[in-house]
């Protein structure tokens, strides 16, 4: 796989549970997108990004993931994907899916483990407390205006920057590390080109609460390590909504950190400038990018890039 092949890539993205249903059955599958995959390819895309396929019980999109190393059945099983990526491939297409290593669904297999003993090895996966606090706000306030739950049967409140049915990982935690790094070796033994990271900037307050005298940008680096390490040319498409100036430091100042950042404040500003009928909003927005650190910084969609 070519070390560069993002800095000129077309991504797709596409929901696997809306796109095409090859049985009848309701559900978009692995096996209706496999018998698109020369459409998507006639389009001109060179990347299919698919968005959540695991085991979940689908109360936030798939994001509330049950099993990280399972196809929810609706979607099809492991094999279907074998056979999806092995037709990409022939036809030149890479393949990103998501990382989603910030939370758990409440019906994962650690979370119901951890609840029920608070000496069970998985009690530390998550985060937990006797009192809550506010070291962190919600991501959606008016819908879950609160960061901690009780628990009745734990006896303790847990955390959830998203929703309650989605408790944080404890990304402090080198088990809960190992568990990520196995999840990415896996995936990529199957054949992905890469991964877009959910909710990054709230993994990277887990990992500066385990080194507090860091920026938590450790992380990404190990996470770059772990991925190219298992890989040649595997990237990875961090999810950061902040400004320029914040967003440019997840590239890493030696190019080692996330390949590429998906560009919310450019989208932001895009639909001002939409709303408005006006380009100025635009124009204002990439004007105020941040300049290149180490190497030339291309756009892919709405990617930004390094080399």
């Amino acid at each position: 796989m070519r070390s560069s092949w993002y800095s000129d890539a077309i991504i797709y993205q596409l929901d696997p549970r809306l796109y095409a249903d090859s049985n009848d059955d309701g559900w978009g599958d692995l096996r209706g997108i496999t018998e698109r995959l020369h459409y998507l390819r006639g389009l001109g895309a060179t990347c299919v990004w698919l968005l959540p396929f695991y085991a979940s019980p689908f109360r936030d999109g798939g994001y509330d993931v049950v099993d990280h190393l399972a196809i929810d059945p609706r979607l099809g099983d492991l094999a279907d994907m074998a056979h999806l990526l092995e037709a990409a491939e022939d036809l030149g297409l890479h393949v990103l899916v998501e990382l989603i290593a910030q939370h758990t669904s409440d019906q994962h297999r650690w979370f119901q483990e951890a609840r029920q003993d608070r000496n069970s090895p998985y009690r530390d996966y998550y985060i937990w407390a006797d009192e809550p606090n506010d070291d962190i706000k919600p991501m959606f306030p008016d819908v879950e205006p609160k960061t901690w739950t009780w628990d009745d049967e734990a006896q303790q409140f847990y955390r959830h920057a998203f929703y309650a049915h989605e408790p944080d990982l404890a990304l402090d935690n080198p088990r809960v590390r190992d568990e990520l790094y196995r999840i990415v070796a896996f995936w990529l033994r199957m054949g992905v080109s890469g991964f877009r990271v959910d909710a990054m900037p709230m993994m990277l307050e887990r990992a500066r609460a385990a080194r507090p005298d860091t920026d938590g940008q450790w992380l990404v680096r190990d996470m770059r390590a772990a991925v190219t390490g298992q890989r040649t040319g595997a990237v990875l498409l961090g999810e950061v909504d902040e400004a320029p100036a914040e967003a440019a430091q997840y590239f890493g100042s030696d190019g080692q950190g996330m390949t590429m950042l998906l560009d919310f404040w450019t989208n932001n500003h895009l639909f001002l400038a939409l709303a408005r009928g006006q380009a100025e909003p635009l124009e204002r927005a990439l004007r105020h990018q941040a300049a290149p650190r180490t190497a030339p910084r291309t756009r892919t969609g709405c990617a930004t890039t390094t080399s």
